[in-house]
């Protein structure tokens, strides 16, 4: 169920959904992944531990500055992924004394394994289906590079679209409030009040949608954002949106 209510959702004809992590799943994911080899070297997290690592990873990617200045200053690919599955343990709460050793045997067997596969997450064509019997519009926005049309195609939701719009089409990123007024624009210029963003992240997705004047509501399946999130409606799985309409 939800967790928190926010301003009441009435009037409603535009929600934005997020891609990665919200309607684009990979299976397994990294989190997951990275606590099932450290579990293989004998460290369990609780899972107030495994919450910090979310909710670390999620500010991360949420930090376009860092990332620049870590890709400046690691000398590859291989190196970025060590340092920040390093980052990610450490914020799990690993002993500083074990960090080093465990980093060097997790990250050389995530590099080398993990292929995850990319699914439409449980529930998604089902609760956009019903979003379009209600006649709302639904738009696709992401901090994705790339052009979204594909990504939608191969998921098997373009049809539920009434338009996508990525970062590199957009030339800003969230939580910068810009990209979400040309979602607006892009829909006919729908108000802010009248529309609802739906993503996985809260410094990105949250932050940002209220920072333009969007409904948020923040899909956090295991609870890692109960802390922050307390200005936004938060559901568990998808398919609770299409109880928050009216």
């Amino acid at each position: 169920m939800s967790r928190k209510t926010g301003a009441p959702l009435e009037g409603i004809k535009l929600i934005l959904f997020d891609l990665d992590g919200t309607l684009r799943r990979y299976r397994p994911t990294c989190h997951e992944t990275l606590v099932a080899l450290a579990g293989e070297l004998g460290y369990t997290f609780a899972a107030q531990e495994q919450q910090a690592g979310l909710r670390w990873s999620h500010a991360y990617w949420a930090d376009h500055e860092q990332i620049a200045l870590d890709q400046q200053r690691l000398a590859d690919d291989r190196a970025f992924w060590i340092n920040y599955i390093r980052r990610y343990l450490e914020a799990m709460r690993l002993p500083a004394d074990q960090l080093a050793a465990v980093t060097g045997k997790v990250g050389e067997r995530f590099l080398e394994e993990y292929r995850p596969e990319a699914v439409l997450a449980p529930g998604a064509r089902e609760v956009m289906w019903h979003l379009r019997s209600k006649h709302l519009m639904l738009g696709l926005l992401s901090n994705r590079q790339e052009p979204l049309t594909g990504a939608a195609i191969e998921l098997g939701i373009i049809e539920y679209l009434d338009f996508t719009l990525a970062a590199g089409q957009a030339g800003c990123r969230k939580p910068d409030p810009a990209i979400f007024r040309q979602a607006l624009e892009l829909a006919g210029h729908v108000l802010p009040e009248e529309t609802i963003y739906v993503g996985d992240n809260y410094y990105t997705d949250v932050i940002g949608a209220r920072r333009a004047g969007v409904h948020a509501v923040l899909l956090d399946e295991h609870d890692a954002f109960a802390p922050l999130a307390k200005d936004c409606l938060v559901i568990r799985q998808l398919p609770e949106l299409a109880h928050l309409i009216p």
